[in-house]
């Protein structure tokens, strides 16, 4: 089954954005074009593309470069007008293949010695990995496509099996989706927490079956050691829509499933297929998937999977004069009142427990942990330099990074996790990435953000019997340099400070999780440089910014960001 291909907005490049107020946040100079992932599928006017077929009297190097052209641009009808650039039973288009993106104007055509092949170079910017993941790129590709006569005129007879699509043409072929699956716990066992998976499908095909066949596949290879399927291995279905209804009809397989399984599964096909249809009806072999129960589901009927993790109204709190404040009520306690000075804090998704980061006069950081309204006790974790606490999901516990000597990750179980030690967690991080200076934990505990070297990564959490370790650290944005904080919107998405052209100029922009979309969040903030964020799904953004040697908490209206009250190190659950 092919996942195809795609992806949205910007990818490696950032456009050039216009404030809509006088001062304000500065927006990045320079218009970096061409590397944005996606594009509209249509021209102005919702015209469709049509690319010219081979014209009479082509040479070899024309017919390549309105291959090229035709690939990209005129998708439909199973890339048609591409295929009348080729010889009899050569095959083009295999969705199933990697598809390589390239920037607009980027390809340069030559004819070599053998005046039959003609060479495609170019570099990739990304690529859409056979399971529909997709990842940055920045490698030199070399294509030779052989040519020869068909009754009188060139023909291709030799081309690359996947597709070569220029980045602004993505969404043209292909959709990005969401499948969800099950994250594992620290054990390794399933959770009753979904996790996106970001995939691309092709645009040709029906969203319900291509969404579902991709589901009962099981994890994208970057996800799997951190997530799995409640689907029995070989599950097929058959999948037909009516009026925004989806129903999925499972193959003998999933019957097998006991209550439990059966329940998850329904939850990973209920998120994957909503908001793409308003409801989803579930069988087996004609039979309802749970017993007795044929209804029409939508997400609301599995709330509980929720990957976000978050709170409905999550609270929004930050530091001012080393102590704990809250836009909203906050129990008192020592951090409250400062009896118990914070430098750092961080709140459980539950809202509930709280974590604490002290920085003593000696150098030594200390980190408590307890009830929102206390007490907190003895310290956990002891050291220099502990920095960016962050909770993951219950089972896990409360993320430390270490930048002191010894430098290192640190997993402080939560309390009465069967009295486990903090685990020292090995990062495997790329050859020659950095320094890791800033980490965060995703809420539902797959995925870690990481900045190293300046430069903003994303791992998987990955259980391996004993704890859990950080492995696949990819790079995610190649534009964003010198970030100094980052935080989770959403499963899907990130945002982080960082800048742009080298002057130290920190901008907020939302990146996705696997780097496919880039986006600076455009709002005025006058007289004012960002030095701190904090997100949350369905929580407005909330930025910490330095104004004349003080921090002000700002929130983000989708307007503008709007001055809220002193403060710094603003932080929502998670």
């Amino acid at each position: 089954m092919s996942r195809g291909c795609a992806a949205r907005r910007a990818l490696a490049g950032l456009l050039l954005l216009l404030l809509t107020a006088c001062g304000g946040l500065p927006v990045p100079s320079g218009v970096r074009d061409a590397s944005g992932v996606g594009g509209d599928a249509t021209d102005a006017g919702g015209i469709v593309v049509v690319a010219p077929g081979p014209q009479p009297g082509m040479s070899a190097t024309e017919l390549v470069r309105s291959y090229f052209y035709a690939l990209s641009r005129s998708p439909q009808d199973d890339h048609r007008i591409a295929r009348e650039f080729l010889a009899p039973d050569v095959e083009c288009c295999d969705e199933s293949q990697e598809a390589v993106l390239y920037p607009d104007g980027g390809v340069s055509f030559s004819l070599l010695e053998d005046s039959s092949v003609v060479r495609a170079s170019f570099t990739s910017v990304g690529r859409i990995l056979p399971d529909g993941s997709f990842r940055l790129e920045d490698a030199e590709v070399r294509d030779d496509l052989r040519v020869r006569t068909v009754d009188g005129e060139l023909r291709l007879e030799s081309v690359p099996r996947g597709r070569r699509l220029v980045v602004d043409d993505l969404e043209r072929s292909c959709t990005p989706y969401d499948l969800h699956f099950l994250a594992r716990s620290v054990d390794g066992s399933p959770s009753r927490r979904l996790v996106p998976d970001r995939v691309f499908l092709p645009a040709s095909r029906e969203p319900g079956q291509a969404l579902v066949d991709a589901l009962l596949t099981g994890p994208t290879r970057r996800l799997a050691p951190a997530a799995l399927s409640a689907a029995p291995p070989g599950t097929t279905a058959e999948v037909t829509a009516d009026s925004g209804i989806v129903t999925v009809d499972l193959s003998a397989q999933a019957g097998a499933l006991d209550t439990r399984d059966r329940q998850r599964l329904a939850a990973q096909l209920v998120w994957t297929l909503v908001p793409t249809y308003s409801g989803v009806r579930l069988r087996v072999d004609g039979a309802p998937l749970l017993p007795d129960d044929d209804a029409v589901q939508d997400r609301a009927d599995w709330a509980s999977y929720d990957p976000s993790g978050a709170l409905d109204d999550a609270p929004l709190l930050f530091l001012q004069d080393r102590r704990l404040h809250s836009l909203d009520d906050l129990p008192e306690s020592e951090a409250t009142t400062g009896e118990l000075p914070v430098d750092g804090a961080a709140l459980s998704l539950a809202g509930t427990d709280l974590a604490v980061r002290t920085s003593t006069a000696t150098g030594v950081d200390e980190v408590r942990t307890g009830p929102l309204a206390g007490p907190f006790g003895e310290p956990v974790l002891r050291g220099p330099g502990l920095t960016s606490l962050s909770w993951g999901p219950e089972d896990q516990g409360l993320w430390v990074l270490q930048t002191g000597t010894p430098a290192g990750v640190w997993l402080v179980p939560a309390d009465g996790a069967d009295g486990r030690a903090p685990q020292r967690v090995p990062v495997q991080g790329p050859p020659g990435s950095g320094t890791l200076s800033a980490l965060k934990v995703s809420r539902d505990g797959a995925r870690i953000a990481l900045v190293l070297g300046g430069r903003l990564h994303v791992g998987r959490v990955e259980p391996t019997g004993e704890g859990v370790r950080v492995g696949d650290v990819t790079l995610v944005s190649r534009e964003l340099e010198g970030v100094t904080d980052v935080a989770w919107r959403s499963g899907t998405t990130l945002v982080a400070l960082g800048s742009f052209d080298g002057d130290g100029q920190l901008f907020p922009a939302e990146v996705s999780v696997d780097g496919s979309s880039f986006d600076v969040v455009q709002r005025p903030l006058v007289g004012a440089v960002a030095v701190a964020v904090a997100a949350a799904p369905r929580s407005p953004l909330v930025v910490a910014a330095d104004v004349d040697g003080e921090q002000q908490l700002y929130r983000d209206d989708d307007t503008l960001f709007r001055q809220l009250e002193p403060g710094s190190s603003p932080f929502y659950p998670g």
